[in-house]
C-alpha cells in the first residue's frame, strides 16, 4: 500500500497577497490565475534540499508521482520545485488533463493540479493578514482605502493577537481565531477559525486519501497546502503547534482508515469515508496509536 504526503509550501515573500493589500483594494482577493512567483531565494534552496530527502525515500524505478497544490503561488511553486527535481531523478509525473489553475498550467507544464480541498480562498486579504506578528509594517497597510467598520473590527481583534502574540500567522491562528472570527463576522462574512478549516479542509484531505488510494493504484500522491488547516489536528491529536515550511506528513489508507504520521508519530484516523467530501464525518474518527 503506497503512502500519500501533504507537504506545507516553502519561505515565501508573500508576494501576491501583498500586491492586493497595498493595491486600490486591500479588502479584495488574490486573482489565483494571475500571479508572481512568491517564493525568494532562501525558499528555493530549503525546497531542494527537502525535495531531495523527500525523493530520497521513493523508489523512481516503481513510483509515479501525481502532484496536486492548492491555487496559491507559494504552493505552486513549491510543488514545481519538487516536480522539477523529481523529473531529474527520473520520476514518471502524471499528467492532468484539467488544472483548474492558469499560474499552476504554465508553472507545471500541466502536471500539477490544483484541488480544491487544498486552497483556502481567503475572501480578503488584509483580514487574513491578521494574525501576522507585525502586519501594518509588514504590509504597510494604507488604512484611507480600507472601510471604517473594517477597521475598527480589526483594531478590536489585533488587541488580542498581540495579547497573546505566539510569534508567527500560524501560531497566532490556532490561539486566537475562534475569538476574532466572531469580531470579523460582520465585515468578513467568511471568516474561519482553525477548527473550521480542520473540519472542511483536513477532513477532506483524509477523504481525498482515501479516494486516492482506490483510484491511482502505483502513483504516490504528493499535495501541497497550507498550516492553516492544519494547525488544528496537530495540536489536538500530535501536541505539535505548527508544521515547518516543507515539513511533510504521510497518510497510508488501509480499508476505512487513514494512519497519518508526522514527527515520528502515528494516529489512526477513520470513519465512513463518504466520497462526496462535502459530506461531514458523522461517526468517530480518531484513534491514537
Amino acid at each position: 500500500m503506497k503512502n500519500f504526503y501533504f507537504i506545507r509550501h516553502s519561505l515565501s515573500t508573500y508576494q501576491n497577497m501583498r500586491n492586493v493589500i497595498q493595491g486600490d483594494v486591500p479588502e479584495g482577493q488574490i486573482n489565483y490565475d494571475n500571479q508572481v512567483f512568491d517564493v525568494p531565494s532562501a525558499g528555493i534552496e530549503l525546497a531542494q534540499k527537502k525535495a531531495e530527502e523527500f525523493l530520497g525515500q521513493l523508489d523512481a524505478k516503481v513510483d509515479n508521482l501525481l502532484f496536486v497544490s492548492s491555487n496559491e503561488a507559494r504552493a505552486i511553486d513549491t510543488a514545481n520545485i519538487y516536480r522539477q527535481m523529481a523529473k531529474e531523478k527520473g520520476f514518471e509525473i502524471v499528467q492532468h488533463q484539467e488544472i483548474g489553475n492558469e499560474y499552476a498550467k504554465i508553472t507545471g507544464e500541466n502536471e500539477i493540479k490544483v484541488l480544491e480541498a487544498l486552497c483556502l480562498n481567503p475572501q480578503n486579504a488584509l483580514i487574513h493578514s491578521i494574525y501576522n506578528s507585525n502586519p501594518g509594517k509588514v504590509f504597510n497597510i494604507d488604512w484611507e482605502k480600507v472601510r471604517a467598520e473594517t477597521k475598527m473590527a480589526w483594531d478590536e481583534a489585533r488587541k488580542i493577537v498581540e495579547s497573546d502574540d505566539r510569534g508567527s500567522w500560524g501560531a497566532n491562528f490556532a490561539a486566537h481565531s475562534e475569538v476574532v472570527k466572531e469580531i470579523l463576522l460582520a465585515v468578513n462574512p467568511h471568516e474561519e477559525s482553525a477548527e473550521d478549516l480542520f473540519e472542511k479542509n483536513f477532513k477532506d484531505l483524509l477523504r481525498l486519501m482515501k479516494v486516492a488510494s482506490q483510484e491511482c493504484g502505483n502513483i504516490v500522491v504528493v499535495a501541497f497546502g497550507h498550516e492553516n488547516y492544519i494547525v488544528s489536528a496537530l495540536q489536538k491529536y500530535f501536541g505539535e503547534h505548527g508544521i515547518g515550511n516543507c515539513e511533510a506528513m504521510s497518510f497510508r489508507v488501509t480499508d476505512q482508515k487513514v494512519l497519518v504520521n508526522f514527527h515520528r508519530q502515528a494516529r489512526l484516523f477513520f470513519s465512513i469515508f463518504k466520497t462526496n467530501l462535502n459530506i461531514e464525518i458523522k461517526n468517530k474518527y480518531y484513534e491514537k496509536i
